[in-house]
């Protein structure tokens, strides 16, 4: 029986959290696991090789440097479900004011992590719920813990 390594573990924490998320920025990602910069950057690296993960650069007309953004690729999307439901990240889906409302409300969310909350419920996963549940929900929050 094999066991699971750091490595292995801040691997899987990546994946689940743009699961939950769709994309993310390095530097929240590496908030979100408290490891450094190059650490972080190694593990993305790997993901990325193994063809898990996507790196897409943008930038805006005010901002010439604006952090990359990660997000699963098809096949990192369905390795990082256990429902048979995935969705790849497509920078083209997201406008820019919601992708800077996403990135505040992951803040949010990894400054509860780490406070100690285990039970979140992010945009995404409330999104969902509501198109299966239409007439439960006037209105969908940004995440619910």
């Amino acid at each position: 029986m094999s066991q699971i390594t750091r490595k292995d573990e801040k691997e899987m924490i990546i994946l689940n959290f743009l699961r939950c998320e769709g994309f993310s920025t390095r530097k929240l990602l590496g908030e979100r696991l408290g490891v450094t910069r190059t650490s972080i950057s190694r593990s993305l690296q790997r993901l990325k090789t193994r063809g898990l993960l996507l790196e897409v650069n943008r930038s805006h007309e005010d901002d010439h440097r604006s952090p990359a953004l990660w997000g699963l690729t098809p096949t990192g999307a369905f390795e990082a479900t256990d429902d048979g439901e995935y969705t790849h990240f497509d920078l083209n889906r997201v406008s820019e004011i919601t992708l800077q409302h996403d990135l505040d409300v992951q803040r949010a969310r990894i400054k509860a992590i780490h406070l100690g909350w285990i039970e979140w419920l992010g945009g995404r996963e409330l999104r969902r719920k509501a198109v299966t549940e239409r007439s439960t929900w006037l209105q969908v929050p940004d995440a619910f813990g």
